[in-house]
């Protein structure tokens, strides 16, 4: 059988994968009308409603995990300098916990570094220095008051991309093969893992990196959860169908007379 071009895809992306993320939109919608109100709780004497919406919450946030922790006894001196720590950005309030797994990971002697999210703007102000910290200071003093030693902690640019998670995972991608790593470790909320292997295996897959993710319970909200599994479905359904096409379509200019065109985009 041979394997599919960018017509094949292109018609399943434009198809099966809208019509499955017009399905889910419809059972988020559901959902979020069954979600508990304010009102329900006051009513609720027994806690039956509240039960039930904590065992819907409980289903949603394990559809979303996919956590994978590397085998014990991994702690000797090889893994520690072939294995990078990797957190996901965030905002402050996520980013807390994922350093506090880090900093254990990394105290735990799996890696010599960590490396984060660099982003770009300021955060609150600062006595000692007079000015409002940049958001990798903020990140790089939180690491450092968990005895991360201040050269350890390794800010990274995402590539540019309207994705976030993809756009991160691009730019990790070209970090682990240049640095010649076999094991990367992700860190981040657990109802991000899922989303965060996905894309991070898309970029790793041929390479024979060994990928992990620990997650963080920051005990998200049912909104929360239910935008991460649009994301989730966008991402597999929508987003990654659609480079796949992209990449066919490059690869049959750059075997035909599009050759020029393709170098023309690298």
């Amino acid at each position: 059988m041979g394997s599919d071009g960018p017509a094949d895809i292109s018609g399943r992306f434009s198809g099966g994968g809208i019509r499955r993320l017009l399905v889910i939109l419809l059972i988020v919608f559901v959902i979020l009308s069954l979600a508990e109100t304010e009102w329900e709780k006051q009513i609720d004497a027994d806690g039956y409603i509240a039960k039930a919406y904590q065992e819907k919450r409980d289903l949603l946030s394990g559809m979303l995990t996919m956590e994978r922790k590397l085998p014990s006894g991994a702690t000797v001196p090889s893994t520690k300098q072939e294995t990078l720590i990797y957190v996901l950005g965030g905002n402050q309030a996520s980013l807390v916990p994922r350093f506090e797994k880090a900093s254990e990971l990394y105290h735990q002697g799996l890696s010599e570094k960590i490396h984060i999210l660099s982003r770009p703007g300021i955060t609150e102000f600062s006595e000692q220095l007079k000015r409002n910290l940049t958001n990798d200071e903020w990140a790089e003093r939180e690491l450092e008051a968990l005895k991360v030693k201040e050269g350890d902690i390794i800010p990274v640019p995402s590539a540019n991309s309207f994705f976030g998670t993809y756009g991160e995972a691009k730019s990790l991608a070209g970090i682990v093969r240049k640095g010649g790593y076999k094991r990367l470790i992700l860190v981040s909320s657990s109802h991000h893992t899922r989303r965060a292997y996905l894309a991070f295996n898309r970029f790793l897959a041929d390479r024979s990196i060994e990928l992990y993710t620990y997650g963080v319970n920051d005990s998200p909200g049912m909104e929360e959860l239910l935008a991460e599994y649009v994301k989730l479905t966008f991402y597999k359904d929508i987003l990654f169908p659609a480079n796949q096409w992209l990449d066919a379509l490059l690869d049959r200019y750059s075997q035909g007379r599009g050759g020029d065109f393709v170098s023309g985009l690298s």
